[in-house]
């Protein structure tokens, strides 16, 4: 009996359901989102905190149980010990705070002058718009604070449900992966270990990677705001890298803290300008050396992939989603890699075609090593007195 042929249907039949499902999709994340954003984080800290996980369940041989609660004891140790160092660093700028506001009024009655003498809009006009847009934030401020206190007490709860939702990942984990063998077809089941596999290593050291580029940075912006003559340069430094966590707009935010110290506190031209300065080396730092060659090399995603993600992650979950969007396109660039049909989409989606482009310690160490010899190499004005000399 001949069997039926597949029914093909027209490119704009297809693209309307493909369209349609991105929608609902899109709406079905948006409505759960205060559901799924600490599913997300909390599976992204799971892999994080995993290679400690196995080093004490396979080398010391303790219980899953007392594997799990100690490592998350330690992860939360870790960044309580750091919130605590930030916090000093905190404490020594509100103990100058009357001197730092009288220099920041200051600063703003320059400002004032400045924008007279160069705009034309005089200092009266200046300060009743500067109170008309104080006095409206005050007129708002009770709907604002109710707002913003329900919102933070309902993340602290979210943030608090985290342990306990990294407590049972990492505790039903070999129980998750079975499921999934499970509802898959035998035939299947090879590819679909494969996924698995590479998502969990691309996960684990995409954790790690944003973890080692945040410590990096703390150094050297740290270093940075020193060097230009900054106050409280390691706070705004700490403050400045942990922006970072999100890969490309990180950098921008998180200078703005910096940067607005300079204007309104420090008042020096020459610090202002460091900072600008200082911003883009460390952007083409980061962007084209650390991120490339400690997270970018594990996920094998396009700049401009990334880009267009953290948009969508913006929109759709706002910051978390900002957090979690580049893991979440690393998996699926995973998928399609191993799905033969969807293979485009994966080049779409990776890093193939342009990684001949980008800056790498390899490219680096062979560009210092040409220097080096174009230097040790003879001219040939040398090479001619050394014969005339022989």
């Amino acid at each position: 009996m001949k069997m039926p042929e597949t029914q093909r249907y027209p490119f704009v039949i297809k693209g309307s359901f493909y369209l349609l499902f991105a929608i609902l999709l899109i709406y079905s994340l948006i409505g759960a989102k205060e559901f799924l954003w600490p599913i997300a984080i909390a599976a992204l800290f799971s892999y994080l905190i995993y290679p400690l996980v196995s080093f004490f369940e396979k080398k010391l041989h303790f219980p899953r149980i007392l594997a799990n609660l100690l490592s998350i004891v330690l992860m939360i140790l870790g960044f309580v010990g750091g919130f605590m160092f930030l916090y000093k660093q905190i404490a020594l700028m509100l103990s100058d705070l009357p001197a730092i506001q009288e220099q920041t009024l200051h600063n703003i009655d320059k400002l004032y002058g400045y924008i007279e003498a160069h705009f034309g809009i005089s200092i009266s006009e200046q300060k009743i718009w500067a109170k008309n847009m104080v006095t409206n934030t005050l007129n708002n401020g009770d709907v604002a604070f109710g707002k913003f206190f329900s919102q933070t007490t309902g993340t602290l709860v979210k943030i608090g449900l985290l342990p306990v939702f990294m407590f049972f990942m990492l505790f039903n984990r070999n129980k998750f992966k079975n499921f999934i063998m499970q509802i898959t077809p035998r035939r299947n089941r090879i590819p679909v270990s494969n996924i698995i596999q590479d998502v969990s290593h691309i996960t684990q050291h995409y954790m790690g990677g944003v973890l080692v580029v945040v410590l990096i940075l703390c150094f050297l912006n740290s270093l940075g705001l020193y060097i230009i003559g900054m106050k409280y340069a390691i706070m705004l430094g700490i403050i400045a890298a942990v922006c970072n966590a999100i890969p490309y707009f990180g950098t921008i935010l998180g200078f703005m803290f910096p940067l607005a110290f300079a204007i309104f506190t420090q008042g020096d031209p020459h610090q202002i300008v460091g900072v600008f300065v200082l911003f883009f080396i460390i952007q083409f730092i980061e962007n084209n050396i650390l991120t490339p060659n400690i997270v970018g090399g594990n996920v094998q995603l396009n700049a401009f992939v990334i880009i267009l993600s953290l948009i969508v992650g913006a929109m759709v979950w706002g910051i978390p989603g900002m957090l979690v969007i580049v893991p979440f396109m690393a998996v699926l660039r995973v998928i399609f890699e191993n799905i033969p049909s969807m293979r485009p989409y994966s080049y779409l989606l990776g890093t193939k075609g342009t990684d001949e482009h980008s800056v790498t310690f390899s490219k680096i160490k062979s560009f210092i090593k040409w220097v080096k010899n174009s230097k040790n190499k003879p001219t040939l004005k040398t090479e001619a007195l050394e014969s005339i000399k022989s």
